[in-house]
């Protein structure tokens, strides 16, 4: 199969069971009671609505299909309007620090193995401060994530830092 060619496998009906299984999902079957009770009638107005949405949501797609027949799906049409610029992000990076009095900090933007290279820029530092984006402490270890690996192979200090949020020390440490 080429890019200018689909393979033709799925007929009519298997095409659409799939689109509305995807849109409908479990929640169809869990729900439809406690919007009733919640909203009383107006929860059959609300899942028209719904019904609406998808139909729409289902025409652009099926527009996007007809239009750049090439698999990939949605892939494919975000990186064909998408410019992949690594100049551009990391001029954008640049000036963020600069705007943050942070002009004189080492900025390395890499894609791939992070971990890699993460450790491959902190050989000659003396103190790594390595963003910590999860929710507690203690799911920070347990899961074994990026920042505990770089962490475990550096040979320098290593500040993990959050973002100050008002949240209680259990929350900090259990997420």
């Amino acid at each position: 199969m080429t890019d200018e060619e689909l393979a033709k496998d799925l007929g009519p009906l298997a095409a659409l069971t799939i689109g509305i299984g995807t849109m409908i999902g479990a929640g169809i079957f869990v729900l439809p009671g406690a919007a009733v009770q919640q909203a009383g009638p107006l929860a059959a107005a609300a899942f028209v609505l719904g019904g609406v949405i998808a139909l729409l949501t289902a025409m652009s797609a099926s527009e996007l299909g007809t239009a750049m027949p090439k698999s990939g799906g949605a892939y494919y049409y975000i990186n064909l309007h998408v410019a992949d610029d690594r100049d551009a992000g990391e001029q954008f990076l640049r000036e963020w620090a600069d705007e943050r009095g942070l002009g004189d900090a080492t900025l390395t933007v890499e894609t791939g193995d992070v971990e890699r290279a993460i450790e491959s820029h902190a050989t000659d530092a003396s103190l790594l401060v390595v963003g910590a984006t999860e929710r507690g402490l203690l799911s920070r270890l347990v899961r074994g994530t990026v920042v505990m690996d770089v962490v475990d192979d550096v040979e320098c200090s290593v500040l993990l830092a959050e973002r100050s949020r008002a949240r209680s020390i259990r929350e900090r440490l259990f997420g």
